[in-house]
């Protein structure tokens, strides 16, 4: 939508607050009274400074006409201060003869402002509600769906403001998230950005009471122990409570693509870290990381148990080298990939110079001696479309149905698998279709909540990420 004019803008204001009574005027500027504005700084004169020093003053101020003869500004404050700096004799100008209240002088002046290049996207925010809060006082609210013929709407704010009321719906519930919660909203620079941390936001807020309605069920004893097995705990301290050589298999994801400081924020954004820093710190915590890791994963493994270890192809050498000390077999030709027939998360950084990235690798490894697969002969490669951004509950999300054919290939039901970094929760969910006993960790609540509404919502031992088969042979 183009940007509003002061002229319509008074057109705007004419027809929503009613007649203004707006008659065109030369008027000299010392006549014009700044009054009470909440703007007092014009010091931004920039271009409008250099177009009015070549043509004048094109589009006419907004004043109302009062009783000593001398006029009190609506709506140009920066064309009326650089008229004055400048000593012109003249300057045009709409003048309203209508007597205005408080309210009105006040929208008058936040729809002046309201198109500013320099306010940031909540400042501008902030105006349009404000404007509705104060017609609101001014004319009390029409609740939705009323007879009455009074009262204002989020409507009549649309039509104030020359916008669709569809989006001023959206821009006064996003005004009212970000004032609620600010914090939230710290690092978001637009408004198109703010929409979309707002729709996280309501998700996770949604799937949280889901979740704790579902935990209140007691009858699905199967279900109640599934979810029972996600912990809401570090790794590194829920460990300590596991004896030794008690799993037979260990699906690790742990975040090596993203600052390790960072590991597994309690907000629910992950995707919004700079993955930029990441490199400098898992360079440098990534070996001892992987060591402490490592070694709770040796002593918590049967002999001859095995696992699995998700990677960027940046830590491979480090990965094999910590393995093999430990006393893993472990090497470059134990590496497995997940590969993605669909663009979902296949973008590239660098699109002009870099391919897309459409495959994931780990590294499969076995505590002592080498371990026979529970299916001989299987491919080191899984083709699996990725889970929907709009279905995922975590960034990184793998579907259950690549992680279940992956435990499957190496052990078989009844063995007992460990999730040191359990996000979305979908390896658990892969060990209750295939009748392995599954245990996992992860910091964050709101995955588990997820995770809670999947275990509920979906029939047990039929855990899925699609709505049909989407096994894809390479």
């Amino acid at each position: 939508m183009s940007k509003e004019t002061p002229n319509n803008q008074a057109s705007n204001l004419a027809s929503s607050l009613g007649p203004l009574g707006l008659v065109p005027k030369l008027l000299d500027p010392k006549d014009i009274d700044f009054g009470n504005r909440c703007r007092s700084d014009y010091d931004d004169q920039g271009e409008l400074l250099k177009s009015i020093k070549e043509h004048g003053i094109l589009q006419s101020i907004l004043v109302l006409e009062r009783p000593n003869q001398n006029y009190l500004l609506l709506a140009g404050g920066r064309r009326l201060k650089i008229a004055l700096d400048l000593g012109l004799p003249t300057i045009p100008a709409l003048v309203s003869t209508v007597e205005m209240d408080e309210y009105t002088i006040r929208v008058c002046e936040l729809v002046e402002n309201i198109h500013r290049k320099d306010f940031t996207f909540t400042e501008e925010l902030k105006i349009k509600q404000k404007i509705h809060e104060l017609m609101i006082q001014k004319h009390g609210i029409r609740l939705a769906g009323s007879q009455e013929k009074t009262g204002w709407t989020k409507q009549n704010t649309a039509e104030l403001l020359g916008v669709s009321k569809s989006s001023i719906i959206s821009d006064l519930r996003l005004a009212n998230v970000i004032e609620a919660v600010p914090e939230v909203f710290t690092d978001v620079k637009t408004k198109s950005e703010a929409k979309k941390v707002l729709e996280k936001l309501v998700r996770k807020i949604t799937i949280a009471d889901k979740a704790a309605e579902f935990e209140k069920r007691t009858s699905d004893l199967p279900k109640n122990n599934l979810v029972n097995s996600y912990l809401v705990r570090d790794f590194f301290e829920g460990i300590k409570t596991i004896h030794d050589n008690s799993f037979d298999f260990a699906e690790i994801d742990p975040p090596y693509d993203m600052d390790l400081k960072a590991l597994r924020k309690n907000d629910g954004f992950s995707s919004m870290y700079d993955k930029e820093d990441y490199k400098d710190s898992y360079i440098k915590d990534y070996p001892l990381f992987l060591t402490n890791l490592m070694k709770e994963i040796y002593r918590t493994l049967v002999m001859g148990g095995q696992g699995i270890l998700w990677l960027c192809l940046d830590t491979l050498n480090t990965a094999i080298d910590i393995c093999t000390s430990l006393g893993f077999s472990c090497g470059y030709h134990r590496i497995g990939s997940w590969i993605k027939p669909t663009s979902y998360g296949c973008q590239s950084q660098v699109p002009n110079i870099l391919l897309a990235q459409s495959m994931e690798f780990f590294i499969y490894f076995t505590k002592g001696q080498n371990s026979k697969l529970n299916i001989p002969g299987s491919l080191n490669h899984f083709s699996y479309k990725p889970v929907p951004p709009s279905s995922k509950i975590h960034p990184t999300e793998r579907p259950i149905e690549l992680i279940q054919n992956i435990l499957d290939v190496f052990v078989g039901a009844g063995s007992r698998v460990i999730v040191p970094f359990a996000g979305s929760g979908n390896t658990l969910l892969a060990c209750a279709n295939l009748k392995m006993s599954a245990i996992g960790f992860d910091l964050s609540k709101s995955y588990r909540d997820g995770f809670i509404t999947r275990v509920y919502e979906q029939p047990y031992q039929n855990y899925r990420s699609y709505t049909h088969d989407n096994r894809e042979v390479c």
